[in-house]
């Protein structure tokens, strides 16, 4: 597993890669200390829902334009302008919650900020990468690498969050997640990022346009892409759930909801560790429906689990499943799509974490009348039945090589 690491030699990937942890390490602590904060204030599932929906409808709605602005504006001028205004809208929740002045409206506020500069920094972030590589050979172990500090983030920064909540306050959760965002931010200062020349001829809207067409036309892409969205409305918002079956189902309070992620976390880790060589052995298409098809049984079983143990044992089946799925999505796309294409291609497909929340709104929702077990249960069926539809009907993602060049991949369009 040396060669996973291989990347990292190389200095501005490796200074991204460091931003990247401090960022996602902050992420992930700000919404665990979000989410339980909307849920003690309010206990609503309901209110839970709304929140996640106001951070994933700017996101929704804008992440087309932040990915056309990607192929058009300096990609790192934009990641340290979203980052810099994150820590500052983290830390203004700091403040709030530390002075006893947090209402569930501010939090509210905070998601449709958050959302917004999401929605430019994710398909910047998603598209730079690949010119820090040198060796463009090395994209199949810097995808899995960037999705690592992703999950080792999740195994540690959740569990940091709930026992920060527990001994020293929201207030300080907040703010130890703004100095993540504040260290990305400085980091991409530090970067030498090759010019890369943008035509600049054609608007936004005609940029737009030109990506969703280029998707469309190839049947390998739009399953990649059409799948993701699928799994991100009626699944993937189980991490958005969380709090309620820590608080509701389970009764383990904060401590007990960092350790839910962690554990995900923990099997997300795992699957990192073996994608590239899962993807290599039987093909990327097969290893992306399988996994998201045994995602979305364990997580049946989770849903419907009584014991908390058990439950822990089956997040990481669920951790380690989803990222396989997700990041053979990612690997087919950073290899096959080309680098002028680049930003909006991967910022349609990074709408999946857009849709998350709009999913776990809708969950939280039929939670609300249902009960969280039913809700989520109902929605990993949908996705079940789904990935059987896909196998059935879609052969070119069956066929799909990550060797195949350009040309190839034309020739699955239909």
């Amino acid at each position: 597993q040396l060669q996973l690491f291989a990347p990292l030699r190389y200095r501005e990937f490796r200074l991204f890669w460091i931003g990247l942890v401090a960022q996602v390490a902050g992420r992930q602590m700000m919404m665990v200390t979000i989410g339980w904060l909307t849920f003690d204030l309010t206990h609503s599932p309901l209110v839970l829902g709304f929140v996640n929906l106001l951070q994933a409808l700017p996101q929704l709605t804008l992440s087309l334009l932040g990915g056309a602005l990607a192929d058009r504006l300096d990609r790192r001028m934009l990641i340290t302008i979203s980052q810099s205004i994150s820590a500052l809208v983290i830390a203004t929740l700091g403040v709030l919650t530390a002075t006893g002045l947090i209402e569930v409206w501010h939090l509210g506020v905070a998601a449709v900020l958050i959302g917004l500069v999401q929605a430019f920094d994710e398909p910047s972030r998603q598209s730079l990468f690949p010119s820090l590589l040198p060796d463009r050979s090395k994209l199949a172990e810097a995808v899995p690498l960037l999705s690592m500090a992703w999950q080792l983030n999740r195994i540690v920064a959740p569990s940091i969050a709930g026992f920060v909540i527990a001994y020293a306050g929201a207030g300080m959760s907040f703010f130890l997640s703004a100095a993540g965002a504040a260290m990305m931010a400085a980091l991409m200062r530090l970067l030498h990022v090759p010019r890369v020349q943008r035509s600049g001829s054609q608007n936004m809207l005609g940029m737009i346009v030109q990506g969703l067409a280029y998707v469309h036309s190839h049947a390998v892409f739009r399953v990649v892409i059409g799948l993701a969205f699928f799994n991100s409305l009626f699944a993937l918002g189980y991490t958005l759930m969380m709090p309620v079956f820590a608080a509701d189902v389970f009764d383990v309070g904060p401590e007990g909801l960092g350790i839910m992620y962690s554990f995900a976390g923990l099997g997300g880790v795992a699957g990192l560790l073996t994608v590239s060589r899962l993807v290599r052995a039987f093909g990327p298409g097969r290893v992306i429906l399988a996994a998201l098809g045994t995602f979305a049984v364990a997580l049946i079983v989770f849903a419907l689990s009584t014991s908390f143990l058990l439950a822990l044992g089956i997040l990481v089946l669920i951790g380690y499943t989803g990222h396989v799925y997700l990041t053979g999505g990612e690997i087919v796309l950073q290899t096959l799509v080309p680098d002028e294409l680049r930003g909006r291609v991967m910022g349609l497909y990074g709408m999946l974490w857009t849709v998350v929340p709009l999913g776990a709104f809708v969950l939280n929702t039929v939670a609300q009348f249902a009960g969280p077990r039913l809700a989520l249960a109902g929605g990993a069926i949908i996705v079940l039945l789904g990935v059987l539809l896909v196998a059935a009907t879609a052969p070119a993602l069956m066929r799909v090589q990550l060797e195949a060049s350009a040309r190839s991949v034309t020739g699955a369009a239909g």
